[in-house]
């Protein structure tokens, strides 16, 4: 199955490329049915549009069409300095005019979150849904519940060591993939360490990672910063339903960011899923895309 992914990450419609803003260059991939019910997926930090290239399959026989963007500075998408999250719905806009997408669902992993709900907020005619997984809650409301401990640790994070801790994340990232796996699973949180296992799992990260280019820790760095700094708009201006999972067993980000988030947003539905870390979608994508879709459980056989 390795190799099948690796054929399709090598087809012209994943790796497609259009002008956006600027005169920059944003690249996009299509997973799924060409002519099944639009998604756009927004990948986690790092990461880029191979992140989701093992769902390919599933929204195939879902009949879903899954659109999976590199934000700028990942992937093939040129970096821009003085990025906000608000210009990410533009660029989105974008790709959907480019494809002829009037209107779609949105799905958004990890740091994709925010990047998901910011485009339903402002794109309001054309979002219809929302899934997110593990994703980010806005800081301001995160301070709200911290300790004197951890208020202090967020007010000495510097843009240099943001910048060091990007550049951290991508060495590890590149690391990991000369250790073999029955040494580099040692150093896996236990809670993700089954998914990690499946080897058709590693086999699309290892595509993944290897679309790390030049500016990825500079994109990373960037979205930390964006994530850190106030979003540019309200989680009540997301109207549409919003479906959440987060694992309870997640490290990275925590629980009570996705709890936040159900109780910030309108219309939300919130799933905590027991003993799950961080790679929740990796184990819950299909339902993660049908609610993204809207479409029904029934469909699953």
């Amino acid at each position: 199955m390795g190799s099948l992914f690796k054929e399709v990450s090598l087809r012209p419609s994943c790796n497609q490329r259009i002008s956006a803003g600027n005169g920059r260059t944003l690249s996009f991939a299509e997973y799924g049915q060409p002519s099944g019910e639009p998604v756009f997926a927004f990948h986690g930090a790092p990461g880029n549009r191979f992140q989701l290239l093992g769902t390919h399959f599933a929204a195939e026989e879902l009949g879903i069409r899954l659109i999976v963007a590199d934000r700028p500075g990942y992937g093939s998408s040129d970096y821009y300095p003085n990025r906000e999250l608000c210009d990410w719905p533009v660029d989105v806009a974008a790709i959907a005019d480019f494809l002829g997408i009037q209107r779609f669902g949105v799905w958004g992993i990890s740091a994709g979150g925010p990047h998901a709900l910011v485009t339903a907020a402002l794109l309001p005619d054309r979002v219809t849904r929302v899934a997110l997984a593990a994703s980010v809650a806005p800081r301001m409301h995160m301070e709200t519940m911290a300790s004197a401990q951890e208020l202090k640790a967020i007010e000495n994070v510097s843009e240099r060591k943001i910048k060091w801790t990007a550049n951290s994340w991508i060495a590890l990232r590149q690391l990991a993939s000369v250790i073999p796996w029955p040494i580099a699973r040692l150093f896996i949180n236990t809670a993700n360490r089954q998914l990690m296992d499946d080897k058709e799992f590693r086999a699309t990260r290892s595509i993944e990672r290897n679309e790390f280019g030049k500016q990825s820790a500079e994109a990373l760095a960037q979205d930390f910063a964006i994530l850190m700094a106030p979003w540019g708009f309200e989680l009540s201006e997301v109207r549409q339903e919003v479906t959440i999972w987060h694992g309870t067993a997640d490290t990275l980000v925590k629980p009570e960011h996705g709890e936040l988030l159900s109780t910030l947003l309108p219309n939300s539905n919130y799933h905590k899923v027991e003993g799950v870390g961080h790679l929740v979608a990796g184990s819950l994508y299909e339902d993660m895309l049908m609610a993204a879709a809207n479409l029904s459980n029934s469909l699953r056989t």
